[in-house]
């Protein structure tokens, strides 16, 4: 991993943004923790922080059933569902918001995901109340930090 900042293998280090997830039952957090350290990547963390978000009153706006989010994995493609409430697009939206915005100013901004959004029309800043990205992450997640609804 120290090739990937400190010591790069073909000319200089490219701008690297990382986006994780907080409760990640795919990609556990203790195993990315520990990719992040070892490459000296810590700066370059975004945290969605699934343990922040309120679940309670999720529904398909289609058929008005209650619809669960356990697994934050998928939170920058949470649109791909047809049945995601406005809330779970919001947060996809917000994250794709962020790697645009970084590959538009060649790894020069890594803007808060939250702030961005509420700078862009439609990106949903009205579904989701609260902040629920850290840009760069106050701590990486060593330990699981699972959400149960």
């Amino acid at each position: 991993m120290k090739y990937v900042r400190t010591k790069p293998i073909n000319g200089a280090a490219r701008p690297i943004l990382i986006q994780i997830a907080r409760g990640d039952r795919t990609t556990v957090n203790p195993v990315v923790a520990d990719a992040i350290y070892a490459g000296m990547l810590a700066d370059r963390v975004t945290l969605y922080r699934h343990d922040l978000f309120d679940q309670h009153d999720l529904h398909d706006p289609r058929t008005g059933q209650p619809v669960k989010f356990p697994e934050p994995h998928t939170f920058l493609v949470g649109a791909l569902f047809v049945n995601d409430p406005n809330p779970v697009k919001a947060i996809a939206r917000r994250a794709q918001e962020q790697i645009a915005e970084f590959y538009n100013s060649n790894g020069e901004n890594m803007v808060d995901p939250d702030v961005l959004c509420d700078r862009i029309p439609g990106c949903g800043g009205a579904d989701v109340a609260a902040p629920l990205f850290e840009t760069p992450a106050a701590t990486v997640p060593t330990d699981f930090g699972f959400v149960f609804p």
